[in-house]
């Protein structure tokens, strides 16, 4: 059914939709038909408009929109039929520009690349003058090599398998006539857009020293090798959301990486710390090594040693409560994740013997507690006191 009528420039490509194209020819062996269906064409044409339409394939189908483009070939005229997408199917993206007063390329940047536009032009690029790889011509190469490499092992099975033909590579390879020009062209652009390694953050060193074992944590964090600074991203999930307790030193540099409010995730891998410590059977020492390293390292990287001093003070606090001197002793004190001192960062305001003094605590002291309240027999009364 005709919506109405439309100028085609407004109904850009980007709008094209749908599974394939539709041709509209008139009713066939129908006189009338025809000349009725010639003099629209014809009028659309001339008028330089298309047809809005709505289509139902049948009483159970959603309706779609449709636009009809006239067409005329070989004195037959048609209409090309494509789906158009509803109002709310669009969605316009906007980014910002590449180009920033860093980045902006000189005017002979800008001609360098039109000259590799022009020298890799394939309108010429045959040895007859004539277009190269044009689409009528260019053969899918991966499908025809498999045809070739099931043919061969069919009619040979004991034979290696052959390598790539000839006819089949020269579809990878830049053409001869262009390839001198194309040559200059990259290699000036190769002098013209340099490519300068990018200095590392406190961040990236940071993620590098996560990663590297515990064994010798006084090494300088400048000697790890490329291999030991795995990059985070590549080892944990990308749709993490929070610190979980399965990985939660990996969880945190990915977070912490991405650029997520540290307050929120460090809270989080303190409340994992403490699950780890407190409320498992057996003790993951590792996990909990790498997780509280983790959190040792990141808020020097912040620049707030005080908020990891002021934490680590009071779990030790919880460490001597519930008795766990053994704890202490295997991991805070073992692995030096004591204190921050200001030898250490500048944030901190914890001097060495301070620290020292600090990992020296009483495992068999005893916390004082407050006396409860006495309560009467009544449960009601029990949770009022509550």
């Amino acid at each position: 059914m005709c919506i109405g009528f439309s100028p085609e420039k407004f109904i850009r490509p980007k709008f094209y939709t749908g599974s394939g194209t539709n041709i509209i020819l008139p009713q066939k062996n129908c006189s009338v038909s025809s000349k009725m269906f010639y003099s629209l064409v014809m009028a659309m044409k001339k008028l330089g408009v298309v047809m809005i339409a709505r289509r139902v394939y049948n009483i159970r189908s959603k309706p779609k929109i449709e636009v009809l483009i006239p067409c005329d070939k070989d004195g037959i005229p048609y209409l090309t039929m494509l789906e158009l997408p509803f109002s709310d199917g669009i969605v316009d993206f906007h980014f910002n520009s590449f180009c920033d007063k860093k980045t902006a390329p000189s005017q002979e940047q800008l001609e360098a690349v039109d000259k590799l536009i022009d020298g890799m032009d394939l309108m010429t690029a045959s040895e007859e003058d004539e277009e190269a790889f044009t689409s009528q011509n260019t053969i899918n190469l991966t499908a025809q090599f498999t045809y070739r490499i099931l043919a061969a092992r069919a009619l040979h099975p004991a034979q290696p398998l052959p390598a790539l033909d000839d006819d089949l590579r020269e579809h990878l390879i830049v053409p001869k006539k262009i390839q001198p020009l194309a040559q200059e062209t990259s290699d000036e652009l190769k002098r013209l857009f340099q490519l300068v390694p990018k200095a590392q953050s406190k961040k990236d060193i940071w993620l590098k020293k996560l990663f590297k074992p515990l064994a010798n944590p006084d090494e300088p964090v400048e000697k790890a090798s490329d291999e030991d600074g795995t990059n985070v991203l590549n080892v944990v999930e990308s749709d993490i959301v929070e610190v979980g307790s399965v990985t939660p030193a990996e969880d945190f540099a990915f977070l912490m990486h991405r650029g997520e409010k540290f307050s929120t995730i460090s809270a989080q891998i303190e409340s994992v710390i403490s699950s780890l410590v407190f409320s498992v059977t057996i003790l993951q020492r590792e996990k909990v090594v790498k997780a509280i390293f983790a959190l040792r390292e990141a808020v020097k990287v912040m620049e707030s040693a005080y908020r990891y001093n002021e934490w680590i003070t009071e779990f030790q606090g919880r460490l001597v409560e519930r008795k766990k001197g053994e704890f202490w002793e295997d991991v805070i004190v073992k692995e030096g994740l004591g204190l921050i001192t200001a030898s250490e960062h500048s944030s901190s305001t914890v001097t060495d013997e301070e620290a020292q003094a600090f990992y020296k605590i009483d495992p068999n002291a005893v916390p004082s507690t407050s006396t409860a309240p006495e309560t009467a027999g009544n449960v009601d009364d029990l949770f009022d006191d509550m």
